[in-house]
C-alpha cells in the first residue's frame, strides 16, 4: 500500500491511497462478507419476530429464543432493540395485551380464560397491565 498526500489549489489536502490487486480483492471480500452478515441478521430477526408472533402465549424469553435460533442472548437482545426500538419484554407485553384486548372485544371468554390464552399465569398481573399498555 502506498499513501500520498498532496495539497490542492484550494488549500485542502488530498490523500491518495494506492493498493495492490490482492489488497483490493481482500478489502472487497471483507465488505461483501459484512453485507452478507447484515443480510443474515435481517433474515434471522424476521424469523425471530415471526416465531414470537406465533408463540407469544408460550413461556418465551430472550434466553429461550437465543437457544432456539442459535444466537447469544446479548446479540439477540441488541438485534431486537435495534429493529423494534424497544426491549423484547416490552414488545412481548404489547403483543399479549393487544391479543387480549381483541379477545375481550370479540369473544365471551372470561378474563381468567383470556389471561391464560395470552400467556399470563396471574390474572391480577394481567389486570394491572391491561390499562397501562397502549394498544
Amino acid at each position: 500500500m502506498n499513501v500520498k498526500s498532496t495539497e490542492q489549489a484550494n488549500g485542502k489536502a488530498k490523500i491518495v491511497v494506492e493498493i495492490g490487486k490482492q489488497e483490493f480483492e481482500s478489502a472487497l471480500n471483507q465488505a461483501g462478507e459484512s453485507i452478507l452478515m447484515q443480510h443474515r441478521s435481517v433474515d434471522k430477526i424476521e424469523a425471530v419476530l415471526s416465531y414470537v408472533e406465533e408463540h407469544y402465549c408460550d413461556n418465551i424469553s430472550i434466553s429461550s429464543l437465543s437457544a432456539h435460533f442459535d444466537l447469544t442472548p446479548n446479540y439477540l437482545s441488541t438485534l431486537l432493540k435495534n429493529r423494534l426500538g424497544t426491549k423484547f419484554t416490552d414488545h412481548l407485553t404489547y403483543l399479549r395485551i393487544a391479543h387480549a384486548k381483541e379477545l375481550l372485544l370479540t369473544t365471551k371468554l372470561s378474563v381468567k380464560e383470556i389471561t391464560e390464552q395470552v400467556g399470563y399465569y396471574s390474572q391480577s398481573h394481567f389486570s394491572c397491565l391491561l390499562p397501562v399498555v397502549n394498544v
